[in-house]
């Protein structure tokens, strides 16, 4: 009989299943190992499963060598991971369709820290990009956030170091397994990582070192964040992708503006000229709409009346706002147990209610 662990690695190892599938398979047998005791009818009722892959799936026991070899290098690199079905598996990653079944890390990762933000950036940055880089972490470091960077040159490795530098908790998202490390420059980082935090990948050490890990590794970098902050980035390349991941997950983009005509501004500029993304226009007004700040409510002490025209799932939602007071979307989600779209819903129609009021930064509270 085989655990719920190696169930789930044993999916991340199958050919033809991907992510997506896999986690539409946990929604369908949330005790994994009951995926490998399923019939071919039962299998077809998971959307994306065809003949192909429930063959490939049933032929799991072909792919255990895999998984066992894994498990040897992960004790021997002292590597962990998360399974989707795991208590401490990232609650933010978690509501992302494709979060991976599994998730390798290695030291003490805050991953559900109250506050969790991305940093990107172009690899080549300017004096500017530098400058800007280093006000956002002191704005941003007494409210002790996560930072979560690419581990890469240019401005995810300066917004690491300023963070080892603060004391502030770390995760440095890689395109490989934790078996290695890249880039090598970067190695000397490695300890005082482990101590404030951690490197964490979707890759094993058995997977292959290619370029284009670096895009599938830029949706972990989004989908472990409250928000992601680019700064400089021209129109294509890494920060591109992990903005249009944060875009597509609902999350809060913020870009930095740059000078017209600079390549490196382009990026930045685009995001903020299609409505994907916010401009940071000082430093004040960022983190006031943040939302951050929540050292007082103009509503403590007053006794909300229950509004008597809402259906069940719209006083479900008012309840906890009222209960919980000013909320980030994204926390409302995690403790409703609600996908991003079907919550914003809501929310609408409790607006229109005049039961609830959005505030800055995809927040919101009970009248």
């Amino acid at each position: 009989m085989i655990t719920s662990d190696t169930a789930c690695l044993l999916l991340h190892f199958l050919p033809q299943m991907g992510p997506i599938r896999a986690q539409r398979l946990l929604r369908q047998f949330p005790v994994p190992e009951k995926i490998f005791e399923a019939d071919s009818n039962s299998l077809l009722q998971v959307q994306g499963m065809g003949l192909k892959q429930i063959e490939i799936l049933q032929q799991w026991e072909d792919f255990l060598p895999q998984v066992i070899e894994e498990e040897r290098l992960m004790a021997q690199e002292e590597i962990q991971m998360l399974s989707a079905v795991h208590p401490n598996y990232p609650k933010r990653l978690l509501q992302c369709p494709d979060a991976p079944v599994v998730l390798f890390y290695r030291g003490n990762c805050a991953f559900d820290n109250k506050r969790v933000v991305s940093v990107v950036g172009t690899r080549n940055p300017s004096p500017q990009g530098r400058e800007a880089t280093q006000k956002l972490l002191e704005q941003l470091a007494p409210f002790q956030p996560t930072f979560v960077s690419g581990f890469a040159y240019g401005i995810d490795i300066a917004v690491h170091r300023l963070a080892l530098e603060r004391n502030l908790p770390i995760i440095a998202c890689l395109a490989h397994g934790l078996n290695r490390m890249y880039p090598e420059a970067h190695q000397a980082y490695i300890p005082q990582t482990l101590k404030q935090g951690g490197f964490v990948s979707d890759f094993s050490c058995q997977a292959t070192f290619d370029r284009f890990n670096f895009f599938q590794r830029n949706r972990i970098i989004a989908g472990l964040a409250d928000l992601t902050i680019v700064i400089e980035s021209d129109l294509r390349g890494g920060s591109m992708n992990t903005a249009q991941y944060a875009w597509e997950y609902d999350r809060d983009l913020w870009v930095v503006p740059g000078r017209l005509g600079d390549a490196k501004s382009r990026g930045c500029l685009h995001l903020a000229a299609s409505n994907k993304a916010q401009l940071i226009c000082d430093w004040d007004s960022f983190i006031g709409q943040l939302g951050w700040d929540e050292t007082t409510s103009p509503h403590t002490g007053v006794q909300h009346q229950l509004p008597l025209d809402l259906n069940a799932q719209e006083n479900r939602v008012w309840e906890a706002l009222k209960s919980q007071g000013k909320t980030h979307l994204d926390a409302l989600a995690l403790n409703l147990r609600m996908e991003i779209r079907q919550l914003s819903s809501v929310l609408f129609q409790l607006e229109m209610k005049s039961c609830i009021r959005a505030l800055p930064g995809k927040f919101f509270e009970a009248l």
